[in-house]
């Protein structure tokens, strides 16, 4: 039982870390506190509030105007 609960509270901690890093951050809480270790993997494989960029491929922000990787303008896309 104290196992148990030290796992959902472990999961809790880094599901809410790596989601706020996505820009998912009360989403990730309300589900890791649900769904414990079992919504892990959903916040792992989820890009977030992220896209690819056209030119250099890297996640940014979607409402990105200007590349932080690459400094190409968004714009137009």
């Amino acid at each position: 039982m104290e196992l148990g609960a030290i796992i959902w509270i472990v999961s809790i901690i880094i599901g809410v870390s790596v989601g706020s890093k996505k820009g998912e951050g009360c989403i990730s809480l309300f589900f890791c506190v649900l769904l414990g270790p079992f919504w892990l993997p959903v916040v792992f494989l989820s890009k977030g509030n992220r896209k690819k960029c056209h030119f250099c491929k890297e996640l940014i922000h979607k409402e990105a105007i200007v590349c932080p990787h690459c400094q190409k303008d968004l714009s137009d896309f």
